[in-house]
């Protein structure tokens, strides 16, 4: 078996598990092989034990390595869910800004993982959906999560968008009167009903979360701001999404 090029099997694992694999996916004949491939950099190690496609790698956005390195870890750590703004991402929703490190929850296990965020929390009946054998929260928890722990502006880049999913506005105020007393629930609630479903951009999104703070509420008063502050919107800003 030539060592400049991955076999064919482990490639194949690759592309079905969307660029990663683990050593323990690997036989001992490839188990051997894997160091050649590292040394070529066919192959990267992410996570303990996990590497991904190099190929891919190289081409993917930071949002799609975020998510890379989640599909990684799930291979070694089962009971892991993706969350808040790394939720986002798996269930292809845009965020303000991409985590420097992704973010997971977990209900057991170690508090701590190696470059990843681990949250403790609780995640009730319905909270978990698989995107691709990627355990992350739904669209209305990952919507309220990310509202509890980000700005106004930022946390409607994602809740806008989980409106245009389909997602109505009194089904993500269940969610929160169901979860309780929780660490930013007072935003949460604000970011629910200044959401809208209309919103066609991350950028009018955040506006729209800028002039609420303002208090900038008649919706004349809002367009003549956008207007304004339209000329002097960074360049790049469009760049932080997924």
């Amino acid at each position: 078996m030539a060592n400049d090029a991955i076999a064919p099997r482990v490639q194949e694992l690759l592309t079905r598990q969307g660029g990663v694999v683990s050593l323990s996916q690997l036989s001992p004949t490839y188990i051997a092989t894997r160091r050649a491939w590292l040394r070529r950099a066919l192959l990267l190690p992410l996570h303990r034990g996990t590497y991904v496609d190099a190929a891919v790698w190289e081409e993917a956005t930071a949002e799609q390595r975020v998510v890379l390195k989640v599909r990684a870890l799930k291979l070694a750590v089962q009971d892991v869910v993706a969350y808040a703004r790394t939720a986002a991402l798996v269930n292809q929703l845009p965020v303000a800004v991409t985590p420097r490190e992704p973010e997971v929850a977990r209900a057991t296990g170690a508090s701590r993982l190696s470059n990843f965020v681990v949250h403790r929390t609780v995640l009730l009946p319905g909270d978990v959906v698989n995107r691709r054998g990627v355990f992350t929260t739904s669209l209305v928890r990952t919507a309220v999560d990310v509202a509890t722990g980000q700005t106004l502006p930022d946390s409607l880049v994602t809740m806008d968008a989980v409106l245009r999913r389909g997602c109505g506005k009194r089904a993500l105020r269940e969610h929160l009167v169901a979860r309780g007393a929780i660490p930013g629930r007072l935003a949460a609630a604000t970011a629910i009903d200044v959401s809208d479903k209309t919103s066609e951009s991350p950028l009018e999104s955040m506006s729209r979360g800028y002039m609420h703070q303002l208090g900038m509420r008649d919706r004349r008063a809002m367009l003549r701001y956008a207007v304004e502050t339209a000329a002097h919107a960074p360049t790049s800003c469009g760049e932080t999404w997924a």
